[in-house]
């Protein structure tokens, strides 16, 4: 599983708090411009700099989601 969160605070939200048993499995990999300490239920943690400014926010995740689908085509 791919989560994206471009302020890293996705599981913040309460009820997604409650549903950490349930996360254990398959793995979990955050993407995020913000670099910080994650729940221990996330396995993997991708970071890259960013303004954290309106105009860069789409489109810096939409080239992360770009590079992924590549990468994961080139090797399959």
């Amino acid at each position: 599983m791919i989560i994206f969160s471009y302020t890293g605070c996705y599981f913040d939200y309460p009820d997604i708090r409650t549903l950490k048993n349930k996360l254990k499995k398959p793995q979990i990999w955050l993407i995020s411009s913000k670099k910080e300490s994650y729940s221990d239920f996330i396995d993997h943690v991708i970071t890259f700099d960013s303004k954290q400014d309106q105009n860069s926010h789409p489109y810096q995740l939409q080239f992360i989601a770009s590079l992924i689908a590549q990468e994961y085509a080139r090797r399959i």
